[in-house]
């Protein structure tokens, strides 16, 4: 990768300084990272053109606790890199400086059977990490620190109609998305093509810790985006 060499990811993310791409010709269990503040700096095989530049590559093929996934998404929070998988998850640990340096990122945990949806499926409530899998909504953080399925879900008190509705939409190549609105304190996941809503109250958990749900039917929305300057939650169809 380099030169005048193209590519054209289908995930990706911008955090601590560099972009973090994969798949399509870029493999679907490889994450190429740009140069430190130079989107214009890509890893080379042999000798780089650009002697100080810090680009390089991840390789998790054989990272996956399941033995084989294929990257869905890449999100930077926490200080950490996650990488999400169909059905497992990767945390990369120290993603700051150069990656590829002695004391560099490294693998700090590894969640199996626990995987995202779609690449649309992840929302930061500026605390944890949200997101999709084929059980319903979850906590990454409570997931890493209890290692369960359960005690991690936080769409439990409408577990069976989330799940049906979920796996619905994965039937039909429906779109699945998460937006948080930390004005109101909820987080919608967006059922694209199917108009069905469903919004988890943040503010008071269960004492379980799952959130309350309310379900908005017929809603024609596929798609949320909360814009900070002006403190609104957008909406489209």
């Amino acid at each position: 990768l380099g030169g005048d060499q193209t590519f054209n990811p289908t995930t990706g993310t911008a955090a601590y300084g560099r972009l973090w791409l994969s798949g399509n010709n870029l493999g679907e269990e490889t994450i190429y990272y740009s140069d430190l503040n130079n989107p214009f700096w890509w890893y080379e095989a042999g000798l780089p053109t650009q002697a100080l530049s810090t680009a390089g590559v991840v390789d998790v093929y054989e990272s996956w606790p399941n033995g084989r996934d294929t990257i869905k998404d890449i999100v930077g929070h926490n200080n950490m890199l996650v990488v999400f998988g169909r059905g497992s998850i990767l945390v990369y640990g120290n993603p700051q400086g150069d990656p590829a340096a002695q004391g560099g990122i490294y693998l700090a945990d590894t969640i199996k059977n626990i995987g995202l949806v779609g690449g649309n499926a992840t929302a930061s409530d500026g605390r944890d990490l949200l997101f999709v899998d084929d059980t319903g909504l979850r906590s990454l953080g409570r997931t890493i620190q209890e290692q369960s399925a359960g005690l991690g879900d936080l769409s439990r008190t409408v577990r069976t109609a989330v799940q049906r509705t979920i796996a619905k939409a994965i039937q039909t190549n429906g779109s699945i998305s998460l937006v948080y609105d930390p004005s109101n304190s909820f987080v919608l996941m967006i059922i694209g093509g199917s108009r069905d809503v469903w919004c988890f109250d943040t503010r008071q958990p269960m004492e379980d810790g799952s959130y309350r749900a309310t379900r908005w039917p017929g809603a024609p929305i596929t798609c949320g985006l909360y814009v900070e300057t002006n403190e609104s939650l957008l909406l489209g169809s």
